[in-house]
Order: structure tokens, then sequence, then C-alpha cells
């Protein structure tokens, strides 16, 4: 796997639900039964109302001086999976503005987890990181499609006022990084390295 290559590389240690969160490809865990589990009014909505589909429709916004960029905790995670395929190696993340590191139980103080591009907390991605993210990017766009590699696999479209529609996949499809960010969702990748090229930005 390319992370675990990286990780050795540059003896990286990502905590095992990261490691996850990178594998070559995606597949929704598929649900239980409409007919036989759930039962009815829930059974139209059990797609929207999945647990996981909400947890990858969350928010989280990356921004600095230039602009910012809205992405889904399922469109970020697609979005660093491309990073790591074109070849980016993460310098790291600097601790938000006002964290305190509680002390483990043997008295030492904990340290900010620098490899951790994934919470919400504020942490800073560096000017060099970002340059680096932006490169990676813009090497990479040609090999994206310009055509909807995802339109026969999209089951559900979730409709949002503050922002461009999310298409979920269909419970059990596989597809890579590449579909994911192909036709019209191309747009999110240029709006990241436009903003990366800015220099840092924060997560949150």
């Amino acid at each position: 796997m390319v992370l675990n290559r990286i990780a050795g590389e540059q003896n990286l240690r990502l905590p095992t639900w990261q490691k996850k969160l990178l594998q070559k490809d995606v597949k929704r865990p598929a649900m239980p039964s409409a007919q036989s589990e759930l039962s009815y009014p829930l059974q139209k909505m059990a797609n929207f109302w999945h647990p996981f589909c909400l947890l990858l429709c969350m928010p989280r916004v990356l921004n600095n001086e230039v602009g910012s960029v809205c992405l889904t905790n399922i469109e970020y995670l697609n979005l660093m999976r491309l990073l790591y395929r074109s070849g980016w190696r993460p310098e790291g993340t600097l601790a938000p503005a006002g964290w305190k590191p509680r002390r483990r139980k043997d008295g030492q103080k904990r340290v900010w987890p620098k490899m951790n591009y994934f919470s919400r907390m504020g942490q800073a991605v560096t000017d060099m990181d970002a340059m680096a993210m932006a490169a990676a990017i813009e090497s990479i766009l040609p090999d994206v499609p310009e055509h909807d590699a995802m339109e026969h696999k999209i089951g559900q479209v979730i409709d949002l006022p503050y922002r461009d529609s999310i298409r979920m996949p269909r419970v059990g499809v596989r597809y890579n990084a590449f579909e994911f960010f192909s036709g019209q969702s191309r747009h999110l990748l240029t709006r990241f390295a436009k903003m990366c090229r800015g220099g840092g930005y924060y997560i949150g």
C-alpha cells in the first residue's frame, strides 16, 4: 500500500484508523436489509440516515488568506488519497492555537500528533507542505477524467444550501480517487491547488 511505503520511508507513525482510511479503494459497508431490519418510515430514508453516510457528509473548511475550500469527509479522504498517490510526503501539521497538551499517566506531557491531517481542530499546514500539495495536485490533474466516471456508481444525491450537491456512491460499490473527482468534481481539486499556492492553511 502506498501509505505503508511512505510511512516506511519517513518512519511515520500513523494511527491504524488513518491507515485504513487511506486504502487503495473505498467500499462502503453494506446496510441492514430495510425489509428485514428497518421499520417504516425509516425504510425510504435508510440510505440518507445511515450513520456511515452522515459521517462522510460532515463538512470541514480549509482556509488561508487566499480563500477557503469546504470539503465533506468523503471528499477530503479522497483528496488525501490522491495526494499520497501523486508522491506528496507529509511534513506534519502545527498544533492549533491555544492547544494545551494533557499529561499522560506517567506524568509526561503529550505532544501534538503532527501527522494529524484528519481532525478538524484548527491545526495548521505549513507553507512548504501546502506548496508541495499544490504541485502534487497539479501534476496528477491531467489523469483525472474530464467525463463523469462516477455517474453509474452514484446512489444518493444530497442537496445542501451552502455548497454543491454531495454525491454518495451506491452501497457496496468500489471506486478510486481519480473516478471520485472526475467530471464536475474536478473543480474541487483546482480550487484546493489554488488555495495551497497561497501558502499554509488551517483545517477546521
